[in-house]
């Protein structure tokens, strides 16, 4: 019954799926339970040795580097170091590019560079007299039958 149902070439994707696994924008975790359920699915059954390289193997190089120079026993410690360094790895980072559109206490404006800006910002117009635009609507023209003073819809 499986061979009725199951393509030829599906344990052949399977394992080239599993091959070129990386852990690229996901997780740690996340890439760990796709690796996880690609090799139950292909019913690959490996020593804990080749299956932390290749946990390790698809791992993002500045994680990678830092688990390979601690000392780790099986694929559970492996995957908990990956997670404490990918956190790390976030808390330095966005310690060197802080977000744009943040202010710290130390560069925010003052109320008097404000005040000053946004009058410099904003001019203000009498009452009667309205800011000069560039054409009226009179020069507006239809492309239908370039009359003037109506739209087109």
């Amino acid at each position: 019954m499986h061979d009725r149902f199951v393509p030829d070439y599906y344990q052949r994707e399977l394992h080239a799926t599993l091959q070129g696994l990386r852990q690229r924008y996901c997780p740690v975790e996340d890439y760990y339970r796709e690796l996880e359920l690609l090799m139950m699915t292909a019913d690959i059954r490996e020593d804990r040795e080749a299956t932390i390289a290749r946990f390790l193997h698809g791992l993002n190089r500045e994680i990678r580097q830092e688990v390979e120079l601690r000392s780790f026993v099986d694929l559970e410690e492996v995957l908990h170091l990956a997670i404490k360094v990918e956190k790390q790895l976030k808390v330095v980072t966005a310690r060197r590019f802080p977000p744009a559109n943040k202010t710290t206490p130390d560069t925010a404006p003052s109320s008097d560079s404000m005040s000053l800006r946004t009058e410099a910002d904003n001019p203000t117009f009498p009452r009667n007299q309205q800011p000069k635009t560039e054409g009226s609507s009179a020069s507006i023209q239809c492309f239908i039958c370039f009359g003037h003073r109506h739209k087109s819809h």
